[in-house]
C-alpha cells in the first residue's frame, strides 16, 4: 500500500515538473525568436540544428496533418483513393484527413519551411512560433484539393 503511494506521488511529481519544464521551454521561444533563429539557420552552413529546425521537426513529427508529396495521390488517382480506400488503416486515415504536403526525406522539407519562417515579418510581437509557423504551411505547403 505504502509502495503504491509513493509511486504514485513520484509519478504526479515528474508529471508536474515536466509540465512545469515544457511551458519553460515554450515560453522561451517566442514568434520573435523563432523568426530570428531561422534567419540565424538560413544565413550559416552549420550542420547543427537550430532551435527553428528543431521546433519544425517536432511539428511536423507530431502533427497528424502533415504527409510527405510522395504518399499523396494526384488527380484521378487522388478521387479513386478517397472515395475506395478503406479509412479503418491507420496510414490510409492518415493521408485522407492530411491538411500539409512536404518534401521528403524530413530534413529537405524542414529545410525548406525554415527559409519561408525567415522571410517573414513579424506583425506584433505576440505571435507563437505554432501560429507562424501553421501560417506558413498554410500558405506554401497545402496539399492539392
Amino acid at each position: 500500500m505504502a509502495a503504491t503511494f509513493i509511486v504514485k506521488s513520484l509519478l504526479i511529481t515528474l508529471f508536474v515538473m515536466g509540465f512545469s519544464l515544457s511551458a519553460q521551454a515554450a515560453s522561451l521561444m517566442n514568434g520573435q525568436r523563432f523568426i530570428e533563429s531561422c534567419k540565424q539557420s538560413v544565413a550559416s552552413d552549420n550542420d547543427e540544428l537550430s532551435p527553428c529546425a528543431t521546433f519544425i521537426y517536432g511539428y511536423l513529427s507530431a502533427s497528424p496533418y502533415v504527409v510527405s508529396h510522395r504518399t499523396m495521390p494526384e488527380g484521378i488517382g487522388l478521387r479513386a483513393f478517397e472515395t475506395r480506400a478503406p479509412s479503418r488503416n491507420s496510414a490510409i486515415k492518415s493521408i485522407k484527413q492530411a491538411q500539409y504536403c512536404v518534401a521528403f526525406p524530413l530534413d529537405k522539407a524542414v529545410t525548406e519551411i525554415e527559409i519561408k519562417v525567415a522571410e517573414l515579418d513579424l506583425v506584433t510581437g505576440n505571435e507563437l512560433p505554432e501560429t507562424l509557423l501553421k501560417n506558413v504551411l498554410d500558405s506554401h505547403f497545402s496539399c492539392p484539393e
